[in-house]
């Protein structure tokens, strides 16, 4: 089995998984284990730069979530003549 990333239309991606009986020739399932998210949500462009790691016999999925930036955002400045962090209220 291998999982990976990549383009479900061409402005986003998503993560698809493949499955192998001999590590040559690969059997692709189509629709993707994950998808972007709808309008709003926190993937909503994006959903990629996937990993899994197993510890104490758990699998922990970790991707990179992607939309666009709002002025709420603690990582988005929205005036770039302000430093960032400083005030607002």
């Amino acid at each position: 089995m291998v999982h990976y990333g990549g383009c479900i239309t061409m402005d986003m991606t998503g993560e698809g998984i493949a499955f192998s009986k001999d590590l040559y020739h690969w059997n692709k399932v189509k629709t993707p284990i994950l998808k972007y998210g709808n309008a709003g949500e926190i993937d909503e462009l994006h959903a990629h730069k996937l990993c899994v790691i197993e510890k104490d016999g758990n699998l922990y999925h970790f991707y990179c979530a992607v939309r666009e930036g709002r002025e709420s955002d603690k990582a988005v400045n929205a005036d770039p003549t302000r430093e960032q962090g400083a005030g607002g209220r």
